[in-house]
């Protein structure tokens, strides 16, 4: 990438963020609050996508759900998002954020909690 002006600027600075935004999400739910990530994305590109990624995952209404899975064993990690395609949501597939995983190497099978 070459080393543009406008580039040194962001480079220089001591702390660069994106910002995602959407007025309906604090309209539906008053109790909503700012979410502050911090990451080494040094590309504002790269930031404002997962921004927006997270922005999307997080503005839908959501439920925890806890799941054993089989054959998962030490492949999933925590903030992973997953989708699951369980025909008690809704037609199609549901994304999901993984917020604990718990391990059973005796019954090879591991216990997930996600937001779904």
């Amino acid at each position: 990438m070459p080393a543009t002006q406008a580039r040194k600027e962001l480079v220089a600075q001591q702390v660069r963020w994106a910002t995602a935004t959407d007025v309906t999400v604090k309209n539906r739910s008053k109790r909503a609050t700012r979410l502050e990530r911090v990451s080494t994305l040094d590309a504002e590109v790269d930031a404002q996508a997962v921004s927006d990624e997270i922005l999307a995952l997080r503005k839908a209404r959501r439920h925890a759900i806890r799941l054993t899975v089989f054959g998962q064993q030490f492949k999933r990690t925590i903030g992973e998002s997953v989708t699951l395609s369980i025909s008690d949501f809704k037609p199609g597939a549901q994304d999901a954020i993984i917020l604990s995983v718990s391990e059973d190497t005796a019954n090879q099978t591991t216990e997930l909690l996600v937001w779904a």
